[in-house]
């Protein structure tokens, strides 16, 4: 069909028209009219409502908000609103920019967040002079020693909730029926819906982001083993899954599915959390532990506690442990103890030794950074060692780790998280200024983050890892779920220069609700097994949602400042029509529906990759590493503040730095986490040998042997 165009209409035609469009401006007049004289008398009544509110006697006022079960205190602290009594920020005021982030805080209203700290702390000594973070993260506040220490609880946002007020049995529906089975969700609402669009981000964001999870949370699984050491399996024939509360968190398969039904699976095996009653202390409710520590300090590198710390070091010049491989390339020692394996998988092979273990071999993304920051903490050693060579060992470690969570750092904030959140978030939070310590907040990573928030990030892992050669030529892409848990293709010929290529110069998965169809069904398959013998990732994290007793969707997203939602079609402020229409199917009420499952069907926000309640999570827990860490790296007035040369030089100090200085490519883009094809974008790249020298300088100390 051609254009249209005036010839297309007769003259009579034409003349309707223009008859037409006279009425239509004739009665857009009249409306026009009386929309002006309605918002004049709308505008007389809010400046009188203005005027009665300034001179309002403050006696009735405080009736009015009681009413609203708000305080005038908590009118004055928000400045906004209050929703229940949450204070939040729902829309950006007109402030100072450093009252702004400490506003849009939130403020947990659970009510058993310092019982482990009352019965089962351990008592802590702290010396008010150490200029280095503690291994496990104790002593970082003197007023709370253990805030933020690794084996310490998970900061709850909300109280958790369960169908028995403890954890045996999960959160029911609103009607006491159980809440929708995790695989028929994922069936219903995500499996078959992905997006196969390129993203602007690579697919380097994915491991940063694993890195980031990996630091700042751990939960290990509680493991059933037979007297003979072997793993229990839960969905076993010869398990009586009733007898164990680990096993209650198993997951039957619709015998209609379409991966695992036609292989007679009807069962997937997950296991419950560790709570506070694996470390000898029993807790009403539940509470979860983090094995890690919650600051990020790079505790994947080093360890989450001392005698981890010192496994790890090779007690020579500064530097972490390492084995050279025929290639003389550098990677991260090898496992001593190897993970006990499930009943009938066989013996993995290489298993690298990092500061979380139970994650770093986890895929060949994560793999890989772990091995990069250890290359890169032993060069910044070695270049310390130069500068300064009368430092012993001790000195060196402490100074080169202290400058590697500090590059750790500026990367999250800067580079990494606007990506996540989105810059709006990301000012509006205060996570783009200065910091100014204050011991009163609580750097602890909340449940809802560790078990939610930074889980929606899954939705970024791609299908396969590819890898490029030095002359970039594609070789042989990799299935993610083919090398789960299992490295060993990293350190074989040059794969590690070229999987790091790879994730550089592959355009990222752009942000959607579904998880990639491998880890959607074959997570973990057993060995020399056929891929539908493995797990589903989403089902996996909305049963873990449930385990730890995360509150639903609902709740959360009101204390993020989202609208109440009284019925599913009030959800439609952040999600499809559509997806609305199948959670009124699933589910009995709009309060029921998993905080895991709206998070994923929250549309992402204008240059962000995440919805709004997931950006408000992650941009609370982001404010609470930051405000809450005496160490962090631009912190001033403390015994281990960097000077003010030492932190310019941070400053300038970005992940193109960290690859050049531990890889062999050449050629590395300034955003590093923008897609940048080297075949067409080369000019936008810079030179290693240009642009990326590590200049440390700043850390030269006269030659008058000052200890530690």
């Amino acid at each position: 069909m051609g254009k249209y165009n005036d010839t297309d209409y007769t003259s009579e035609e034409t003349e309707s028209l223009i008859r037409g469009k006279a009425e239509r401006t004739r009665t857009t007049k009249w409306y026009c009219s009386k929309a002006v004289w309605l918002l004049s008398i709308l505008l007389i009544g809010a400046i009188s409502l203005l005027v009665a509110f300034v001179h309002h006697d403050a006696k009735e006022f405080a009736k009015l908000t009681a009413n609203l079960g708000m305080s005038s205190m908590s009118i004055s602290n928000m400045g906004i609103s209050n929703i229940g009594s949450i204070k939040v920020f729902t829309r950006p005021l007109r402030m100072k920019k450093v009252d702004l982030a400490n506003s849009l805080h939130i403020t947990s209203i659970a009510q058993k967040n310092t019982t482990f700290l009352d019965l089962c702390a351990p008592k802590v000594q702290c010396n008010p002079n150490e200029k280095y973070r503690s291994y496990n993260g104790s002593c970082n506040n003197f007023v709370i020693p253990t805030y933020g220490a690794s084996v310490t609880p998970f900061l709850r946002l909300m109280d958790p909730v369960y169908a028995d007020g403890n954890s045996d049995h999960f959160r029911a529906q609103n009607d006491g029926i159980p809440l929708p089975n995790p695989r028929q969700l994922q069936l219903e609402l995500f499996l078959y819906r992905e997006k196969r669009k390129t993203d602007d981000n690579n697919q380097f964001l994915m491991p940063f982001a694993q890195l980031m999870a990996h630091d700042i949370s751990g939960i290990p699984n509680d493991v059933l083993y037979y007297p003979n050491g072997q793993v229990i399996d839960c969905c076993s024939e010869k398990v009586n899954a009733k007898l164990y509360r680990q096993c209650n968190g198993t997951i039957d398969i619709p015998k209609d599915d379409p991966v695992y039904g036609p292989h007679n699976i009807t069962c997937m095996g997950t296991v419950r959390s560790f709570t506070s009653a694996n470390y000898s202390c029993p807790l009403f409710p539940t509470t979860f532990i983090n094995h890690n520590t919650h600051f990020i300090d790079a505790s994947e590198v080093y360890g989450s506690n001392e005698k981890s710390a010192i496994a790890l070091r090779s007690m020579r010049g500064g530097r972490l442990r390492s084995d050279l491989w025929k290639n003389s390339q550098e990677f991260c020692p090898m496992a001593l103890k190897r993970p006990i394996q499930p009943e009938g998988v066989k013996d993995i092979g290489i298993q690298f030794d990092t500061g979380d273990v139970a994650n770093g071999n986890q895929n060949l993304g994560i793999t890989m950074i772990q091995n990069i920051f250890l290359r890169f903490h032993n060069f910044v050693a070695y270049k310390l060692s130069m500068l300064n060579p009368y430092w012993e060992d001790e000195r060196l470690y402490q100074e080169s780790r202290r400058l590697i969570i500090a590059v750790i750092q500026r990367i999250a904030y800067e580079e990494f998280l606007p990506i996540i959140i989105g810059s709006d978030y990301h000012s509006k939070y205060g996570l783009d200024e200065e910091n100014i310590y204050d011991p009163e907040v609580n750097p602890s990573t909340s449940q809802e983050l560790s078990s939610a928030g930074f889980r929606v990030l899954h939705t970024i892992i791609p299908e396969e890892f590819k890898l490029i050669n030095e002359n970039y030529t594609h070789e042989e892409p990799i299935v993610i779920t083919d090398w789960m848990g299992k490295p060993d293709l990293l350190p074989i010929g040059n794969n590690y220069d070229k999987l790091l290529r790879g994730f550089l110069e592959t355009p990222g998965r752009v942000a959607q609700p579904s998880y990639n169809f491998f880890i959607s069904n074959f997570m973990f398959n057993l060995a020399y097994q056929p891929r539908y013998t493995g797990i589903d990732l989403l089902s996996i994290d909305i049963m873990r949602g449930r385990d730890v007793g995360l509150q639903p969707y609902n709740k959360m997203r009101e204390m993020c400042g989202l609208p109440l939602a009284s019925d599913f079609k009030d959800l439609t402020d952040v999600m499809h029509l559509k997806d609305t229409k199948k959670l009124k199917k699933l589910y009995q009420t709009v309060d029921d529906v998993d905080l895991m499952v709206g998070l994923l069907l929250e549309e992402p926000r204008d240059e962000a990759i995440l919805g709004p309640t997931s950006s408000c999570i992650i941009a609370d827990n982001f404010y609470r590493w930051k405000a809450g860490d005496r160490f962090f790296y631009d912190v001033k007035g403390q015994p281990g503040s960097f000077t003010t040369g030492q932190l310019k030089t941070i400053k300038k100090i970005g992940l193109g730095h960290v690859l050049c200085s531990s890889s062999s490519i050449d050629h590395v883009q300034k955003d590093v986490f923008k897609m940048a094809d080297h075949n067409i974008f080369r000019r936008s790249k810079f030179l290693c040998s240009d642009e990326y020298k590590l200049d440390l300088s700043e850390w030269l100390e006269p030659n008058n042997r000052h200890g530690l």
